[in-house]
């Protein structure tokens, strides 16, 4: 996908004009041994010693280059009424619920409560005997590979390429 407005990478080496990353939160928080396995992680993050390390990290980034955060740029976009319907009808086609409430109740979200739901999961109601017995935390899980944006997206020239992530739970 070419993109428009210009994204001119050309070297690995050469000038960094900005850099978009994601400050792990609560879907990090959230893991535990079974889907930390799930989510191809060997160990879980304590959030309480990475949190400063990376607010070091995006401090020493500020000093040098424009940092954007991606949850930012995701709630911005939420606000154009056709990118949310389409981005929501995607996500609820990959994950399988088109039928279901859960697009009703994500898509009645703001564009801030938007954005924080689709990264850090929506948890499922236990309203009915089949979501009781479920052993599913969330209808919508957290992404707590998603500070690893190098591994989503690159660019070459003025081209953006989506990657094709190798397990199922890296997709949306």
């Amino acid at each position: 996908m070419t993109a428009p407005g210009g994204i001119h990478i050309n070297s690995e080496i050469g000038k960094l004009n900005s850099v978009i990353v994601h400050i792990p939160g609560a879907e990090v928080e959230n893991m535990t041994p079974e889907n930390a396995q799930r989510a191809l992680y060997s160990d879980i993050l304590n959030l309480a010693i990475a949190l400063p390390e990376y607010n070091n990290f995006i401090s020493v980034l500020q000093k040098h280059t424009k940092v954007y955060e991606v949850k930012e740029l995701l709630q911005d976009i939420m606000e154009n009424d056709n990118v949310k319907h389409q981005l929501l009808a995607n996500i609820c086609e990959h994950e399988k619920f088109e039928y279901s409430n859960v697009c009703e109740y994500i898509s009645s979200l703001t564009g801030s409560e938007l954005a924080s739901k689709l990264i850090e999961g929506v948890e499922m109601k236990k309203e009915n005997l089949t979501t009781f017995l479920d052993d599913e935390k969330y209808c919508l899980n957290p992404l707590p590979n998603f500070f690893f944006t190098r591994d989503a997206s690159f660019s070459i020239g003025n081209t953006a390429m989506i990657s094709k992530m190798a397990k199922s739970v890296r997709d949306r």
